[in-house]
């Protein structure tokens, strides 16, 4: 068995939180990128025991096969079968506790694909020595984004070459005659495992001349950049001349980051950028020969949400008014929308959003239960919840009946399959809320699993086993072990196999090899925490290993790990080369 690293960065900040109702999201669905023909498994856990679990595909509720559980469950996994790209889409879980539903954030299920390179001229670049030379490929559409590799005279750029972290464009700093070359390079989706070439061909010749020449762009620099706060990013601005150039760097109206920001060869590095840090950047590049070059840089700085203040529980007397509040901050401005039990509120006619707020005009029965304000902008997806209980109108003797407004068949039949039998009061007992306080006071100290791993087949004797842990307030995760079992193994049934390797917390994929073809296997993780217990997360579905075209059995030659270097306090790139 050999682990495979990647590039693990996080572009979509997930938060689950209804605390003020006593109930929360322990697990939620998370986005997942996969080729057509893998099983993936969506996973949802609530941390108390819900009646039911419903899943959907954006706006259609989903069938599933099996039934649903005799007794309340807190945990639910929804498997798709991969075969089509009308499958991918938003998946979302609701955990429905009596006539009560509250909803989790979506998710994304996103068709690996790589599609070809665009067309690139061939570029031939004369410079003299001491220039940093920037050579550029510009990545294919790609999901997961592509690795982009870099050859010269076809042999792969060794662990030395630089390349920029943000725009993925080599760096060659004081170019000498051994630079010289012809440089191609390649896009690899490590998903799919497909590696094309690309049509891109520049033909480097670094040689003295006594002909001065002012400063000057190979690549017009990227204009605009967007990074999620935290993260570090590198503004790539590099030119060539004769003398070499001298690169200085400016902000617009302020200072560069102190203590974060440094000038790098080819471009301006800021670490752990902060909201503050955005706006226009300009680099300027002199040699003392007219004229001089500048570009102006656009930082854009994105914020996660957060609901800075959320709908607060209430009870209220039917047919009255009544107003929801919810305030969110992030970068971009976060958008709002609502959500009623689970469904979205907007074909409601007493009910009408207002900025973050929300309006309820003549309150009805049918509107008791969980409210959701749904915060959301690139960033990613928050929400805030309360419960409003609807009391009914008193009706004294004498008084005619009140107006009972006609509704259609379709809300009779809603109302009749939902409405749970008053279970939802009970959470008002002083024994259940004493329970929770103490739920919550231990809550620090618990172990969150992996979840259900997703098996992706590799080669006729191996697969990818690839999983994932939840932000949780739970204790930290030391390392994972990789288990399995042979279910057609006579000698070995029911023996579950462990890998060797202490699997390092920030990864979550691991090749599994030696594996016999035609088999069928399940797979799990094992976390080992800070207090040396550990927890096995889920088992997978059955999983059989096919055997491939014939030409599967190519010989494999493993990538040799060279180095690593930190994006973030949350993602690393990894460096890596392979020898044929």
């Amino acid at each position: 068995m050999r682990p495979l690293l990647f590039l693990l960065a996080s572009s979509l900040t997930l938060s689950q939180t209804g605390a003020d109702l006593g109930l929360w999201f322990v697990r939620w669905p998370e986005p997942i990128t996969a080729p057509v023909g893998d099983d993936v498994v969506f996973e949802c856990s609530v941390n108390v025991p819900a009646e039911s679990v419903r899943w959907r595909q954006g706006d259609h509720w989903l069938q599933q096969d099996r039934p649903p559980p005799p007794r309340p469950t807190s945990t639910s996994r929804l498997l798709v079968k991969f075969e089509d790209e009308k499958q991918e889409g938003d998946y979302q879980c609701v955990a429905w506790f009596g006539a009560s539903a509250l909803a989790s954030t979506p998710a994304r299920l996103t068709l690996a694909e790589l599609q070809p390179f665009l067309y690139q001229p061939q570029k031939e670049v004369r410079v003299t020595p001491g220039n940093t030379v920037a050579i550029a490929c510009p990545p294919p559409v790609s999901k997961p984004p592509a690795v982009i590799q870099y050859l010269q005279d076809g042999t792969v750029m060794p662990e030395s070459s630089n390349t920029l972290a943000t725009t993925g464009t080599l760096i060659l700093p004081n170019v000498t005659a051994k630079d010289s070359g012809v440089y191609t390079c390649t896009a690899t989706n490590y998903i799919t495992g497909m590696v094309i070439n690309s049509p891109m061909k520049v033909v480097l010749k670094v040689e003295k001349s006594n002909e001065s020449g002012s400063p000057r762009f190979l690549y017009q620099p990227q204009t605009k950049y967007t990074v999620q706060a935290g993260q570090n990013i590198s503004l790539e601005c590099c030119g060539i001349g004769n003398p070499v150039p001298v690169v200085s760097w400016r902000r617009v109206n302020s200072d560069l980051p102190i203590g974060r920001s440094e000038q790098i060869p080819g471009g301006l590095r800021i670490a752990g950028v902060q909201l503050a840090d955005a706006g226009q950047y300009v680099c300027e590049l002199k040699n003392g020969v007219p004229p001089m070059i500048a570009q102006l840089i656009t930082l854009e700085v994105q914020v996660p949400p957060t609901v800075s203040k959320g709908p607060s529980n209430a009870v209220v007397e039917e047919d009255s008014d009544t107003e929801l509040t919810c305030e969110a901050t992030g970068s971009p401005s976060p958008n709002i929308t609502w959500f009623l039990n689970g469904e979205s509120i907007l074909n409601d006619s007493h009910i009408t959003p207002q900025g973050g707020n929300l309006i309820i005009k003549k309150i009805q029965k049918r509107h008791a239960g969980i409210f959701q304000c749904f915060a959301t902008n690139a960033a990613g997806v928050t929400f805030g919840a309360a419960m409003i209980q609807v009391s009914p109108t008193q009706v004294t003797a004498g008084d005619p009946p009140p107006y009972l407004p006609e509704i259609d068949s379709n809300e009779q039949i809603e109302s009749s399959t939902t409405q749970g039998p008053g279970r939802g009061r009970k959470k008002d007992h002083p024994r259940k809320n004493k329970d929770r306080r103490r739920e919550k006071k231990h809550r620090n100290n618990v172990m969150i699993p992996p979840t259900r791993p997703n098996i992706t087949r590799l080669s006729n004797k191996s697969v990818m086993v690839r999983w994932s842990v939840p932000p949780n307030p739970g204790l930290p995760i030391q390392f994972f072990k990789v288990q399995y079992q042979d279910l057609d193994s006579s000698g070995k049934h029911g023996q579950w196999m462990t890998s060797n390797e202490d699997i390092q917390p920030h990864i979550n994929s691991y090749e599994v090899d030696g594996l016999i073809t035609g088999h069928h296997y399940r797979f799990r993780i094992a976390a080992v925490y800070s207090n040396n217990d550990n927890k096995l997360g889920r088992t997978s579905s059955k999983f059989h290993l096919n055997r491939g075209p014939s030409n599967d059995e190519t010989p494999f030659f493993p990538p040799n790990l060279t180095y690593a270097e930190s994006l973030s306090p949350t993602s690393i790139r990894i460096h890596w080369e392979v020898s044929f």
